[in-house]
């Protein structure tokens, strides 16, 4: 393949991108949105480009989106996945800027524009889905009260970290063995965080669960989340494009 088309097709797959991204931004439909981000995360996991194409980049590249948790409180459990979330699509997490304290709470996220929505989508279907699964396990595990509805959700966040993490490891590998260790996961978070600044987690903290059989509850129920729709998850190496 000459010089020329091999430009011929990386300008093509990056053009295919961009369609789609615009396709996401489309707030009219959020089903098709969804749809079209998760086709545009797929073709940039496959086709790799070089980083000249993130560099010609503007900041119009880049965006933010928010999830309101509905409450004044911060809950930890989704705290944890936010966190995740945004490690997984290559953007930073952080609350939005509150104009009083009787204002709910809002997650933004941080990155490039399709990243930052893809983290909103995936936060609210995680979100709903962990309701659902407590709503249906907790008369099985005898769950009462808000102290076990918490152990029973940090059960199923700590369950998808582990998962969340596996990913993040099987795309870094595959990643680095086809662009060597030129992805565009670490050349998209070198832009996002000049841009943003680096990820802020605070202090850790332990919490400890009090009722193990609703936390463990919440760990085994977790495998049931559907994450494949938001991740190019394949064992098949990305190619450069170049």
């Amino acid at each position: 393949m000459t010089t020329s088309t091999k430009q011929q097709a990386s300008d093509k797959v990056i053009n295919r991108i961009r369609a789609l991204l615009a396709m996401g931004a489309d707030t009219s439909s959020e089903n098709e949105a969804a749809i079209a981000l998760k086709r545009a995360r797929k073709l940039m996991d496959e086709h790799q480009v070089n980083l000249c194409d993130i560099e010609d980049m503007t900041e119009d590249d880049l965006g933010t989106a928010d999830f309101d948790i509905g409450s004044t409180q911060q809950k930890i459990w989704i705290s944890s996945i936010a966190l995740d979330v945004a490690k997984m699509n290559d953007c930073i997490v952080g609350f939005a800027t509150r104009t009083s304290r009787r204002e709910t709470l809002r997650y933004q996220f941080k990155g490039f524009k399709e990243d930052a929505k893809l983290c909103e989508f995936m936060l609210v279907y995680l979100v709903e889905n962990c309701n659902r699964l407590y709503l249906r396990d907790k008369g099985e595990l005898n769950l009462k009260g808000a102290g076990d509805k918490n152990d029973y959700l940090l059960g199923v966040a700590s369950g998808l970290r582990t998962r969340i993490e596996a990913i993040i490891e099987q795309r870094k590998k595959a990643m680095s063995e086809a662009c060597d260790g030129r992805s565009l996961m670490v050349m998209k978070a070198a832009v996002v965080e000049q841009a943003h600044g680096k990820q802020k987690t605070g202090k850790a903290r332990r919490y400890r669960n009090t009722n193990h059989r609703a936390y463990h509850g919440g760990e085994g129920a977790s495998k049931e989340l559907h994450l494949g729709s938001f991740v190019n998850n394949n064992a098949q190496p990305a190619q450069m494009i170049s």
